[in-house]
């Protein structure tokens, strides 16, 4: 009963209609007394020269006329850093095939007890994310569904006539060459994005209605006005302050 109170609250306070909620995807242990919880609002820039995210290709989940984007490394930072998250990341192929990159990406926050880390690991492998996207292209033409976006009037092609396999051919030439182009950055951040979900539900991709919505994180904080009015609380970092400083001191 408390939970269903607790959902309706959390709707009414941030409607589906403008708000869209980045939840934990999994709740670890209890929240602990010491701390508060807060929302962060994040926003991204969805014009042509929006550095949060970019349009995918027509292309990327079957034929669609809805259009999907993904978010960029600085749309992803935008949520981190909501979260308080600061990262590292480093490649970890050997560097000696052109068409592959992996990158492992770790990042750090603050918890309530200590220090927590997330670690996620993604590769970007040129040749079979090419060859996955012909097959759903011819499969997409055989049923039909293989459009040229460029025309018009009359976008569906035909399976088998040169202009449906030029079309097929020129969408993977161009994919190869963004892959080749940007897998490193790719790697990376499908890397922090796995490593993110850990934390909350973060997408593979949004339509653009959705990347209109006000993104609400959530962020746990150490609520500092509760551990001053919690005596023994008080007490007990006072007594390990001064035993610290006196240890200092005498250089013990």
């Amino acid at each position: 009963m408390e939970k269903a109170i607790a959902a309706k609250e959390k709707q009414l306070q941030f409607p589906p209609a403008k708000y869209k909620l980045i939840m934990p995807a999994a709740v670890i242990g209890k929240i602990s007394k010491y701390t508060k919880r807060s929302f962060i609002l994040v926003q991204f820039d969805t014009g042509p020269d929006s550095q949060d995210v970019y349009q995918l290709d027509s292309d990327w989940q079957g034929i669609s006329n809805v259009e999907h984007f993904a978010l960029t490394k600085n749309g992803l930072k935008k949520i981190s850093d909501a979260l308080g998250i600061n990262w590292s990341s480093f490649r970890s192929d050997n560097r000696t095939n052109p068409e592959l990159a992996e990158v492992v990406a770790k990042g750090r926050f603050l918890g309530i007890d200590g220090e927590v880390e997330i670690v996620g690991i993604k590769a970007i492998e040129v040749d079979p994310i090419v060859e996955e996207l012909r097959l759903d292209l011819v499969e997409s033409a055989k049923s039909g569904l293989l459009y040229n976006p460029r025309q018009t009037t009359n976008k569906i092609l035909n399976y088998g006539t040169k202009a449906c396999r030029e079309e097929i051919e020129g969408r993977c030439h161009r994919r190869r060459l963004q892959l080749l182009k940007n897998k490193v950055a790719l790697a990376e951040t499908g890397a922090r994005q796995r490593a993110m979900r850990s934390l909350c539900a973060v997408q593979d991709s949004y339509t653009a209605g959705e990347l209109k919505k006000i993104f609400v994180v959530p962020r746990f904080q150490l609520n500092t006005g509760k551990i001053i009015k919690d005596q023994q609380f008080s007490g007990d970092a006072i007594d390990l302050l001064t035993k610290n400083a006196v240890a200092s001191l005498f250089n013990k």
